[in-house]
Parts: structure tokens; sequence; C-alpha cells
């Protein structure tokens, strides 16, 4: 793809594609769920870190109102219409629809990331900080998608016949929890007399 002058992505979603359905395909089949979810994941976690590496906090704490709104209403919105329509078109219950609009909603970040990384090599739109924002913008709005998921479906499945042992109040105190164990690990990470030489760090 990249002799071709195509984004790689495409390459990489047809051997996807290509491997999942190869007739005698013993690769992905033997590899399990669990180790597909761990792989999943990872490849989440390189990109995020990619992306949290590469951000200017400088110029992001500039435009900090413009990004926070570019996280917040373009996600919730898309959400929350979404999940109107799914409510009016087949009468289902708000929470699953919420549920569906923020998995909808979510961007990925496997595609823009990469893609304002080449816009800021060339140089385009930098003066103004506009792929810095968007990373910023882009990873945060599947962190928001996440979550909302994560409260709407508990609620839905809490509501529902099954039952759900988890409720959305335990994940709002994981998620609180996790939010304080994130900014600790950054205040230790970035403790320079502790970390005090490029080895350690």
């Amino acid at each position: 793809c990249d002799l071709l002058k195509i984004p790689s992505l495409l390459g990489m979603i047809f051997m996807g594609i290509l491997l999942q359905n190869l007739p005698s395909n013993e690769v992905l089949l033997n590899l399990g769920d669990e180790t597909r979810i761990i792989l999943n994941g990872f490849g989440l976690f390189v990109i995020f870190l990619r992306s949290g590496l590469e951000l200017d906090v400088a110029q992001l704490s500039n435009h900090l109102y413009p990004t926070i709104r570019l996280i917040i209403l373009p996600s919730l919105a898309e959400s929350f219409v979404c999940a109107g329509v799914l409510v009016a078109m087949f009468d289902m219950p708000l929470s699953f629809a919420l549920s569906i609009g923020f998995i909808l909603a979510s961007s990925s970040p496997a595609v823009i990331v990469p893609a304002m990384f080449d816009l800021n090599i060339k140089g385009y739109g930098t003066a103004k900080g506009i792929p810095n924002l968007v990373v910023a913008a882009a990873s945060f709005d599947d962190i928001m998608a996440l979550t909302g998921f994560a409260v709407a479906i508990s609620v839905a499945l809490e509501n529902s016949e099954n039952g759900f042992s988890s409720s959305p109040y335990a994940i709002i105190v994981e998620l609180t929890g996790a939010v304080i164990l994130a900014l600790a690990g950054s205040l230790l990470a970035s403790a320079t007399k502790l970390f005090s030489s490029t080895e350690k760090r």
C-alpha cells in the first residue's frame, strides 16, 4: 500500500480480512478470544502512548477550551442523536440505545492519530496547533465513549431481567480511582529527582 501511495491502514484491513477467511487458517483460530482481547488492548495502548508522547502540552494549554469542546460536544451530540433515532425507530430502551450511540460515536485513533502526525511532519496547521488539538480530542473522545458505554450498558443490564452484578455507581468509582492512579503515576514518572537520567526514564 505504501508503494502504491495509498493509506497503509487499507493494507492492514485487507490482510486482517484475508487471514480471518482463509479456508485452512490455523494461525488466528488457535489464538483464542482472551489472546485476541489482549492483542487488541496492546494495539490500542501503543496508539494512545504514541499520541500522548507526541502531544505538545504547552500548546494544548493555550487552546484548552476549544479542545474540551471538541472532545465533549461532537461525541455527546452523536451519541444522543443515535440513541434518539434508535428509541424512535425500534422502541429500544434508552440505556441500550445510549450504549449503541456511544459505540457509534467513538472515533478511530488508529486512523486519526497517524494521519495527524503526517500533517504535523509536513507542517500543515502546525502554526495554529490543529494536528495537536485533533490528536488530543481523538484520544480523549475514545475514553469518553468507552466511559459512556460502560455506564449505559451497566444501567441497561441492571434493569434487564437477567440482572447484572456491576452497578453504574461502581463503574463511576472505578473511573475516579483510575484517574487518581493515572495522576499519581504521571507525577511519579515526571519526578526528575527520582528519574534523573535518560536510562532511568
